[in-house]
């Protein structure tokens, strides 16, 4: 397998593979400069793993990012906000302007 069928197995930019593979994996300096061809299974395989690593934990950040989102639209609405904020937070989607509900 080379490095553009991996790229596009797994959903990446084939210049990402080559940058996680020059930093996991240096060449002889014969061989810098060249395409990598022939992935073994091996190999595939790792960088698969670190990938698919690499999306989960991009996604746990992202729910984070979410919750904390969700807990700072809650805080606002404990106390009260102006029409301007209000109307902020709809235009976001976070709450609902006619009836102050979280969304």
């Amino acid at each position: 397998m080379n490095i553009k069928e991996l790229a596009s197995t797994l959903g990446e930019q084939p210049k990402s593979i080559r940058s996680y593979l020059r930093r996991t994996h240096p060449r002889h300096v014969d061989k810098s400069r060249q395409p990598w061809e022939g992935l073994s299974p091996e190999l595939c395989k790792e960088v698969t793993a670190h990938f698919n690593l690499l999306r989960k934990k991009q996604a746990e950040k992202k729910e984070q990012r979410e919750c904390q989102r969700k807990v700072e639209a809650k805080e606002k609405l404990g106390r009260k906000m102006s029409k301007a904020e209000r109307i902020k937070f709809e235009l976001e989607g976070r709450v609902d302007i006619e009836t102050g509900e979280l969304l």
